[in-house]
Formats: structure tokens, sequence, C-alpha cells
């Protein structure tokens, strides 16, 4: 059984959840959970005719597996409940930057404060008694930010957990009177909130296939796994763009520690080597000794040290480990020793869609290689028997890394130089949510999930549909609180200011008179952009979201977002001259630093 069913007690008796999946009468899936088993069969079903043509005859079947690192913001319930746009749209759509912010990073470096240890204290309680091993607790950068994640467990159970994980944060928080935010970004100038997908696959005979091993045959079947997800990532980088395609993914892909929208992969220095020397079919001591094999020791006046070990130079402390490579916080798709770390995926968002998008394509791409496997095996090698299998392995390895190297990147994935790169290696990079979800339907894509059986031409017109149709009223929802929080609280307050202002100022003062004049710009500003935001607004909300989702959808990612963004800078400006005891709405100085 793939999602057990649970029991949660309430103040009012106890209930049984049975997870389940939704089909319409017609027989096509309507959720999320259908693809994520379908995906979960097809890439088991690859996964072992490639192991069978290694030579493995014992494994029977094979899964992935997911890890989930949950980050979120939690703040005062009072504050919470002051802010129209944190209530009605998760984020906040204005708010002047505090002086200071996660510069000092001393928020990720200090101890938990003890009201929100309780809290996560109590979060960990009910989840463990739900059956959800939560390991890791700790701040992250932004002030107000943290994360929880549990230890691996098969996708999709991993999948029903971290739902659960998101429904008992927020319960939990109303308990201590606290706001628990799970959108990506709810505050400009900080980081925003992902959730990272550590991915990998294992057997039925307990071998995690992402892991390098110690012999030579361990490490051919893994360089052949890898050789498998570098060519997936390769061919449908869009797709995996699409899996985190989320309206708040729109302001956090690309700033403050969020990997870019360009999908490339950073499998590290030592792996690096290996693959360049496959390509380039030379030997080296990364490719003998295999990425994780057991180091080469030397002896200095210090004791014991190698490549992955360490010594910082003090008696009292130990010779520490370390990793072969160092985390790229740039990478959207990073290898991590054992398992893939999908770092684009957003935190309010459910894990099923990224991880049947990343089962699917993989299992795709092994078909690709145990058909090429199967053409090299039929080939006659007149005397050579002996040793077939290897010549067949390193022809098709040689063959799939040479195709696919150029989505392997391990520089700045922030840096302009990549953008210009990325471009010139022909990788995908899908700026917008319109822009990847229009690629979705391609035919590329439609031959993918109907070859696999993980969707329909129908399934797969209604997921494209409805990602088009959600992001369109998120963005309808924001712009309209927007409005509304500028027109009946904001305007207001300023022309209040102005008026004491105008009745206060010296006019002999040309200071005093051109501060006065430079507010009632300000003024002047945020006027002009709110009937901006509005003919926006009427412009996008005019197209038949029926016939016309696309353009629909660019329409609220290009004209209304650009409308909010000149609103926002007009509001922003405004809170930091305005008189702080007239302005309405907390503000991130209290917000993010007051609990």
């Amino acid at each position: 059984m793939e999602s057990p069913s649970f029991i949660r007690s309430g103040a009012n008796g106890s209930f049984l959840f049975i997870p389940s999946a939704f089909a319409a009468w017609t027989g096509e899936s309507l959720d999320m959970k259908t693809p994520l088993l379908r995906s979960n069969e097809t890439l088991s079903k690859a996964a072992v005719r490639v192991l069978r043509l290694l030579g493995d005859t014992k494994t029977t079947s094979c899964y992935s597996n997911l890890g989930v690192e949950q980050e979120f913001f939690v703040i005062d319930r009072g504050f919470y409940l002051a802010r129209p746009d944190l209530t009605a749209c998760g984020r906040s759509l204005l708010g002047a930057q505090p002086a200071k912010g996660q510069q000092m990073e001393d928020h990720y470096f200090g101890a938990l404060d003890r009201r929100i240890l309780a809290f996560m204290q109590d979060v960990e309680w009910k989840l463990w008694n739900l059956g959800v091993p939560t390991t890791t607790r700790h701040n992250e950068v932004a002030p107000s930010q943290y994360e929880l994640a549990p230890i691996f467990e098969k996708t999709s159970v991993a999948c029903d957990h971290n739902m659960l994980m998101m429904e008992i944060l927020k319960e939990v928080a109303r308990e201590h009177d606290l706001a628990c935010l799970l959108h990506e970004k709810p505050f400009a100038g900080v980081n925003g909130s992902g959730k990272h997908n550590n991915w990998s696959i294992s057997t039925n005979t307990g071998d995690n296939l992402m892991e390098p091993g110690s012999t030579p045959r361990q490490n051919e079947r893994f360089v052949v796994f890898l050789a498998a997800v570098l060519r997936a990532v390769d061919v449908h980088g869009d797709l995996l763009r699409i899996a985190v395609a989320t309206p708040g993914n729109e302001h956090r892909l690309g700033a403050n520690e969020a990997p870019p929208a360009i999908i490339s992969v950073y499998v590290g220095d030592q792996l690096e080597e290996v693959i360049s020397d496959i390509c380039n079919d030379t030997p080296s001591a990364a490719a003998d000794n295999g990425p994780s094999s057991p180091p080469t020791s030397t002896t200095s006046g210090t004791g014991t040290t190698s490549k992955h070990h360490m010594q910082l130079g003090v008696n009292c402390l130990p010779t520490l480990p370390r990793d072969a490579s160092d985390r790229n916080r740039t990478s959207p798709f990073a290898f991590t020793g054992n398992k893939f770390e999908f770092r684009a995926v957003g935190s309010s968002q459910s894990c099923a869609r990224p991880a049947f998008i990343l089962n699917s394509i993989v299992a795709d791409a092994l078909n690709y290689i145990a058909d090429e496997l199967e053409k090299e095996l039929q080939k006659t090698h007149a005397g050579k028997q002996e040793g077939k299998l290897d010549a067949a392995v390193t022809a098709v390895v040689q063959r799939v890394l040479k195709q696919h190297t150029r989505v392997v990147f391990g520089g700045n994935g922030y840096s302009d130089e990549w953008r210009k790169e990325a471009e010139r290696r022909g990788l995908f990079h899908l700026r917008t949510l319109p822009e990847a979800v229009t690629q979705m339907d391609s035919e590329k894509n439609r031959k993918l999930f109907t070859g696999l059986g993980v969707l329909s031409l129908k399934e797969l017109a209604v997921q494209q549909h409805t990602l088009y149709e959600y992001y369109c009223k998120t963005i309808a929802i924001e712009a309209d609180c927007m409005h509304q929080m500028a027109t009946a609280h904001i305007l207001p307050v300023c022309m209040e200011f102005k008026g004491k202002l105008s009745a206060t100022v010296d006019k002999e003062s040309p200071t005093q008179v051109a501060y006065l004049n430079d507010v009632n710009g300000l003024i002047n500003q945020l006027l002009d952009s709110l009937a901006g935001l509005k003919k926006a607004c009427e412009k996008a909300k005019a197209f038949n979201h029926e016939e016309q989702a696309f353009e629909q959808a660019t329409c609220y990612r290009n004209d209304v977002a650009d409308a909010m963004a000149r609103t926002r800078k007009a509001c922003d400006s405004l809170e930091n001259v305005v008189d702080d005891r007239l302005w309405p709405f907390p503000k991130y100085s209290e917000i993010l630093f007051m609990k």
C-alpha cells in the first residue's frame, strides 16, 4: 500500500483519514496522486530493465525516495491579522525595507527564539504522533524564517507527509498565537522559501542507485544512472521548470539564494572530472577511486589526512570528515553525495507534481539507455564475448554524456555570463510561468507522458489549463487587494499627513517647501500608479479565460505585475516619509523582528 491511512485526534474526537485518488466519471485523473503513482510504476519498470541488462537478477522493483526540506516564515499573529495582504494573499504586497534585514546573517547562525522553539517542538510531537519522522529544525537566513525536514521516505508517502506537515505548521502556529506563512516570497528584499526535494532511486534489495559504489561494477551502475539523470534534465529541462511554476515562485526564482529559472545540474568537481574523463576516454584518479571510495591517506606532522578529511590545526579537535564536493546553492538541481537536490520547488506547493515529472523524465531516459544497450549487445564482437557488457556500457554512457553534458554547470547560476552561456548551449530559459506552462503540451511532452502512461492528452490539457487559471486568479486577488489597501488605507493617511505639513511648514524655508513638494509628488505618483493598476486589471479580466488562458496569464504576468510593482514603489516610498504614528499597517521592522 503506497499511502497508509492514519488517525488524527482533535478536541471533538478522533478521525480516520484515508488517502484517496480522485477520478472523473470518464476515467481521467483529477489529482496529483494518480500521476505520481503511475510515474512510480513506470520508473520501476525502466530501472529494473536497465539493471537486468547490467546483470542484476535479484532486483524485482525500484522506487524513488524523497526527503523534503520545508522552509517557512513564522510571525506574531497580531501582525498577521493587521495586514490584509497577508491574510488574503499569504504575502506582503507592500512594505518598505527596514534598515536591517538579513545582511548580518545573525538569524541564520543564531539560536532558536524560545517562543519559536516551543512552537516547533509542539509541531514535531504532533507530526511524530502521525508517523511523520521529522529530524531537522533550524533557523533559515531571513529573519523569522525557519526550516523543518523529515527523513527520506518513499516518494508517495513523503508527499503525503509533507502535506500533513504544512497543515500542522499552520494549526500549531495558531495555537501559539503565531502565523505560519508558506508563501514562496512573503517579504520582499529577504530570502524566499523553498521546499528542497532530495530525490534518489532505491531497489527492493536496499541499494541506493544514486550512491557511488566502492567496486568497479557498482560504479559502473552508478555512472549509468547518472547519465540517465543528466539526459533527463537536458532533454526535459522545460518540464522541470513547469514542475516549479507557481505564482509565488515567480517572485523567488533567481533571487536571494533561490536558484535561477535555467535548469542545470551541479555534480561537483570530482564527478565533473569523472564525466570529462569518460567523454574523453582518459583514465583519472577520480575515476579510479570513485566519488565515494575510501580516501587515500597521507601522513603529515599533524596526523593522518586525506582528500576526504580535514584538520583545523587545533590539538583538541579531531580530524573531521569532509564531503567530496560542496553544495552549489545557485544550482536548481545539484548532486549531493547520494541523491539529487531539486532546489527550485516552491514552499507552498505539493511535492507530487515535481515528483511525478522527475520520475517520468528519468524513466524516459532509462528506457532510452536500455534501448541503446540492447543495440550494443546485439552487435557481433567476434572473439570478444568476454567484456562485451563492459564495452557496451562504456559505449552507451560515453555517447549519452557527450550529448548531454551541456546541462552540467558548477559556476554561479546568478551571473549574466551564465545566462549568455546557457543560451549558447541551447538550454531552456523559461523566465515566466506563462512561458513555461505553454511548453507543457509540446509534441515532445505529449509523447513523453502518453508513451509512459503517466498522463493522457486530456489530463495533460487539464493540468496545463489549471496552472494558467490558478496563476490568473492568484494575481487578480493580489492586484485587487493592493488597490484596496492603497486606496482605502494609505491614500487617506498620506493626504492627512500632507494636510498637517501644509499647515505647519514654514513657507519662507525653501528646504521645508521642497520637503512638502516631495511628499506631494509621491502622492501624485501613487495616484497615477493606481490608475494604471486599475486599467491593467480591467484589460486582464476582459480575456476569455477558457479560450485565452495563455494570453490572460501573459497579461497578468506583464501588464498587471508591472502596474503592481509601480504601485508598490510609490507606497513604499511614502511609508518612509509619512508619520509613523499615522501609517495604517505594521512595518517590516516590526513584523520580522518582534515576537
